[in-house]
């Protein structure tokens, strides 16, 4: 599978088979979010990987599916790490985040896996309950084996997407 081809059928996975995911293809994942750019090469973001039925997750999620998932990806951006010109790297932190969820998303469908980007949780209970610094902004991914496969999504147009200014 090319990386045109991952980026067609990857889909937004809420429901798992009840496996656990390979210890080589966690490494594999590894290594993808490990050769995302960063800004000034920094490498600030850091990754746990939890259960879906990790006691310390409870109450956190909205979405019920997040608890059978077999791994819980949070990814951590640190806003302070970077030690230059802290206003932008704030931003530049949250982006480089992103980018190495994004690899491991792209490479989770290249190895027959399904995530879930989540954007809906209580940061602040998060933050208590995995103990981690307010410094750093968490967002997380759910990985695992589908157990579904929904039909792709409406999408725009590539007109409607690019901008041609007002």
């Amino acid at each position: 599978m090319d990386v045109k081809e991952a980026i067609e059928k990857r889909r937004s996975i809420r429901k798992y088979k009840d496996m656990e995911v390979e210890g080589e293809k966690i490494a594999q994942l590894m290594d993808a979010i490990n050769l995302a750019p960063s800004a000034h090469n920094a490498q600030t973001t850091r990754v746990m990987l939890l259960k879906g039925n990790d006691e310390r997750l409870r109450g956190i999620f909205k979405q019920g599916f997040i608890s059978k998932a077999p791994v819980v990806a949070v990814f951590l951006s640190n806003q302070k790490a970077y030690g230059i010109n802290e206003a932008y790297m704030e931003n530049a932190s949250i982006v480089d985040a992103s980018i190495a969820a994004t690899m491991m998303v792209l490479r989770a469908q290249e190895l027959g896996l399904g995530t879930c980007f989540v954007a809906w949780f209580d940061k602040a209970k998060l933050h208590k309950a995995l103990d981690v610094g307010d410094c750093y902004v968490p967002f997380v991914v759910t990985l695992g084996y589908p157990d579904e496969s929904p039909d792709s999504r409406p999408r725009k147009s590539k007109e409607g997407i690019l901008w041609q200014g007002e």
